[in-house]
């Protein structure tokens, strides 16, 4: 994975971790402040600048239900040479949530 890629599956899995089912917009601003400071530490600048950029098209992928390697794609960090049906590869994701 690239850094922005895994940083962006990493980010929308805590966010999703954290949303209630009944999420508005509102509410997924706000958890999205609070998903950097929970990141390891050497991603806190690199989370910051990635909510400036992509934070409003997120919102819009989450109000839409789409999945985070889904997500990632659409924004174009991470590139997944098929469509994971069934999750992605156990070492990827293993990667990533060695992570967390």
């Amino acid at each position: 994975f690239n850094p922005v890629c895994t940083l962006c599956m990493l980010f929308i899995k805590k966010l999703e971790a954290l949303l209630p089912q009944n999420m508005t917009e509102d509410t997924i601003i706000k958890v999205m402040d609070e998903v950097c400071h929970l990141l390891p530490k050497s991603y806190k600048d690199q989370c910051d600048d990635f909510v400036e950029k992509y934070g409003a098209q997120i919102v819009e992928f989450l109000m839409s239900s789409a999945a985070p390697y889904t997500i990632c794609s659409l924004l174009h960090l991470c590139l997944f040479e098929e469509k994971p049906a069934e999750g992605w590869s156990h070492v990827s994701y293993k990667q990533i949530w060695s992570f967390v």
